[in-house]
């Protein structure tokens, strides 16, 4: 009997427990779902939705690259599906470039035509120029005598910078030349042809008779493409003329910089004997710009410079060009810093030493104990921004920890 009633007495307890258990934990939300299977399946979208968009990604970049690897003519085949975003479809352009065959040129040729993208358009006509073959120079000189819109044919017209046919130079020339075209297109054409060494005596003649300021500039970017030497003289006369604008002069020096075959005698020449000082400072800058191997050896004539250069921006920019080298010497230039007048010429000669010392491993007491005064109270000095961060930064380089 004792032991019936214990059973009876577990069993109710049980019931009991289940009883309250359902009741307070599958409460009915007016749908008869459970509050807390609703808070659960709340929370599951968004981390699937997470895990989605990982997954979608991993399987686009999966997808990039499977397309690019498919050959030639299943990238062609995708190259134009409209389920292809503009991204995928500009790698796939090119990466079809990068191959040097007829093929991928036909290819790329093709989507031209097939497409009316001007995105797309304006990157296989890149890819076409970059592919730099006999065809593509064909292609797109015959682009540039086709009814398209200006940015397309600016492109096109920059791509045949790397032509090498008369026929595509005197494309060029006709289109420098004749006003139907838009100042853009003949100021690119004025650029192309800069890589047409043909074309020089054309430029310079240009040079000559141009009035607009801005084809005038396109054709001094083309000038200094050409061969430095066949315009020594052409230039030699632009610079000690009264009668061409100071603007002129500096575009001029500015497009000299990026020449292959500039000297640095020329700047040199510039720096020491010009009386425009914005022109001595924009060939000290522009001498700082040039090829490192052409202008190894001009350490003594920069520093010469500065023991008769007057002027505050000259003397800044001689020091900025003097940090290509390795062969100034450390002592000549910080004797000539203890008589640095202007603040800012000081900070650009202070940091071209720090540097120099700090990088060949050498001692910095010597300077430190010339030149940290005059640094510290730089620093401390709040109305010109650009020189006290200078300052603190060379106090920071030249710390003795």
């Amino acid at each position: 009997m004792k032991y019936k009633y214990h059973l009876l007495f577990t069993g109710l307890s049980l019931a009991l427990y289940f009883t309250f258990r359902v009741a307070t934990t599958y409460t009915p939300q007016g749908n008869g779902t459970s509050q807390t299977h609703q808070i659960k399946n709340a929370s599951t979208p968004k981390k699937y939705s997470t895990r989605a968009s990982k997954k979608n990604s991993l399987s686009k970049a999966f997808s990039i690259d499977r397309l690019a690897n498919t050959g030639l003519k299943k990238m062609a085949d995708s190259l134009l599906k409209s389920d292809i975003d503009f991204k995928t479809r500009s790698s796939l352009v090119w990466k079809i470039a990068s191959y040097s065959s007829i093929q991928a040129y036909e290819i790329l040729a093709r989507a031209i035509k097939q497409t009316d993208d001007p995105r797309l358009i304006k990157i296989l006509l890149e890819a076409i120029a970059h592919h730099g073959s006999s065809a593509s120079e064909k292609f797109l000189l015959n682009f540039t005598k086709e009814a398209h819109p200006n940015e397309l044919l600016q492109k096109a017209i920059e791509g045949l910078a790397n032509g090498v046919r008369t026929e595509t130079m005197n494309r060029l020339v006709e289109i420098y030349s004749d006003e139907i075209f838009s100042k853009n297109l003949r100021i690119q054409a004025a650029i192309s042809l800069g890589s047409f060494s043909d074309a020089n005596n054309m430029l310079v003649e240009s040079f000559q008779n141009a009035t607009d300021p801005e084809l005038l500039e396109g054709v001094l970017e083309g000038l200094g493409k050409q061969d430095f030497a066949n315009n020594l003289s052409f230039y030699n006369n632009i610079f000690i003329s009264d009668k061409i604008p100071a603007d002129t002069k500096h575009i001029a020096l500015e497009n000299l910089s990026i020449n292959e075959e500039i000297t640095g005698n020329f700047f040199i020449s510039i720096i020491a004997d010009n009386p425009d000082a914005d022109l001595r400072s924009d060939a000290a800058w522009s001498f700082g710009e040039i090829e490192e191997e052409a202008h190894l050896d001009y350490s003594k004539q920069l520093t010469n410079l500065l023991n008769t250069e007057s002027n505050s921006e000259v003397r800044t920019q001689i020091y900025n060009a003097l940090q290509a080298h390795d062969a100034f010497s450390p002592n000549q230039i910080s004797r000539i810093l203890e008589t640095e007048v202007d603040d800012t010429s000081f900070l650009a000669g202070a940091i071209l030493v720090g540097h120099h010392l700090q990088e060949q491993h050498k001692d910095l007491t010597e300077f430190r104990w010339k030149h940290q005064e005059r640094i510290k109270l730089i620093s401390m000095r709040q109305k010109i921004k650009a020189q006290r961060e200078k300052a603190l930064y060379l106090l920071k380089l030249i710390d003795d920890k």
